[in-house]
């Protein structure tokens, strides 16, 4: 890919970006409204970052990866010492550079997760470049990535720009490979016509000299030539398609219609529709055994000594809460029966809550000192659907786990509650 830049403020802070990437433990977000030249000065990029870190990797990811990065992440801090990946060590030193493209469509959590990583263990050498197209992210997305992140928001050229970028390119040869850029981020309209014109008749010169050639055919006579050529070969084409369907008429399936056309007098009509249905087996059999619970509910009822049914709302309850143990993942059936069996006069940590079982799985996995803690669903006041909380503990005292939660191996922040407290959030509480 070549390296004309609009502006000269592009390659500089292209430079700095390089810089801060392989010299300085930095990752990057870049952002621009227009995806293809996003892509364009993306490549220049990474063929720069190949040629100052020879020995890293460059390694292209898409959003649904979100769950590999983190696994991956984890693979590697497990080969080495907690103290070793808290080490910043050598800032020059760079194993891989995950590029993360179309990271808009990431989920925030996930990319407060993946931040929280790199920036926590700097001796993992991870660095990561997100590529944003269209509108500007929001202030949380930069913050999710921390602190050691720089920031390159390329803005769209104007017409001066464009003319000079038309000019560079010109000189060293590569105006066919850059103008279907230019033409999708429309920026053609900024190039002088005499500019475009003197491309194109330099393209016309040798059409002229063929043209003067002796013996050649003048246009219109070899358009009508072509034609011709073109049917003759059409013609040739179908005849030769016709003889080979006469003498294997089964290629091509016309004996079967010629059987079917002679044996279709002598079949009987067939049955009416509704005669294969009528006799067809009844499809309710199957559903019949799912419904067995209610029945037996039904009889149960039945047999009550109280001559009138049960209200409509006693009925609804008993499901809800069968289903409510039947949605829940085991691991988390058995966060909620640890936090029963807690003591009332101790207390706990928790560390954020989450709308899915799988973002809190997630949450634990990726951090050590969370391996000991449990994944609990709690309801909030007014809402049927569960919340899941990663909790750690019991502690003795508020102070011993105030020091836990210090401990730089686990997200931040971390919330100390009473076991009291969780206890109250383990059952729904729907409105009066």
């Amino acid at each position: 890919m070549s390296g004309i830049f609009f502006q000269p403020l592009d390659e500089l802070r292209m430079h700095a970006c390089v810089k801060g990437l392989s010299q300085e433990g930095m990752s990057l977000l870049v952002h621009c409204p227009q995806g293809a030249l996003l892509g364009y000065y993306a490549e220049i990029l990474m063929n720069s970052l190949r040629e100052a870190m020879p020995r890293g990797t460059l390694e292209s990811y898409f959003p649904t990866d979100a769950d590999f990065l983190i696994t991956s992440f984890n693979q590697m801090l497990a080969q080495m010492s907690v103290e070793d990946a808290m080490k910043p060590g050598d800032l020059g030193v760079v194993k891989k550079v995950w590029v993360v493209k179309d990271a808009h469509a990431l989920e925030l959590h996930e990319l407060q997760l993946l931040g929280q990583l790199v920036e926590q263990f700097p001796g993992s050498h991870i660095r990561v470049i997100l590529l944003i197209a269209g509108a500007q992210p929001d202030a949380a997305v930069v913050q999710a990535m921390g602190r050691r992140t720089m920031r390159w928001n390329i803005a769209l050229p104007n017409a001066a720009q464009t003319k000079s970028f038309w000019t560079q390119a010109q000189a060293q040869g590569k105006i066919d490979a850059l103008r279907p850029m230019l033409e999708q981020l429309k920026l053609m309209d900024h190039v002088p016509a005499a500019m475009q014109a003197s491309k194109a008749a330099k393209n016309a010169v040798p059409n002229k000299k063929s043209a003067a050639k002796p013996g050649a055919k003048s246009a219109p006579g070899a358009a009508k030539t072509k034609i011709m050529w073109g049917l003759g070969l059409l013609v040739l084409l179908l005849a030769c398609t016709a003889f080979v369907a006469w003498l294997q008429p089964a290629a091509f399936g016309l004996d079967a219609l010629l059987n079917e056309g002679k044996t279709s007098n002598s079949q009987p009509p067939p049955e009416p529709v509704s005669a294969a249905v009528d006799t067809a087996p009844a499809p309710a059999q199957a559903p019949a055994e799912l419904e067995k619970p209610d029945e037996v509910a039904q009889a149960k009822t039945e047999s009550a000594p109280s001559p009138s049914p049960a209200p409509a709302n006693t009925v609804v309850a008993k499901p809800t809460a069968a289903e409510d143990t039947v949605e829940l993942p085991e691991d988390a059936l058995a966060g909620r029966r640890w936090a029963e069996a807690l003591s009332i006069k101790k207390v706990v940590v928790l560390h954020g809550s989450y709308k899915t079982y799988a973002m809190a799985k997630q949450v634990k996995a990726a951090y050590p000192g969370m391996k000991a803690s449990h994944i609990v669903p709690i309801y909030k006041p007014g809402e049927p659907l569960a919340y899941f909380v990663v909790a750690t503990g019991p502690f003795a005292s508020i102070a011993e786990a105030d020091e836990f939660v210090q401990q730089s191996i686990l997200p931040s922040p971390g919330t100390v509650r009473s076991n009291r407290n969780l206890q109250s959030r383990l059952t729904p509480n729907p409105r009066p």
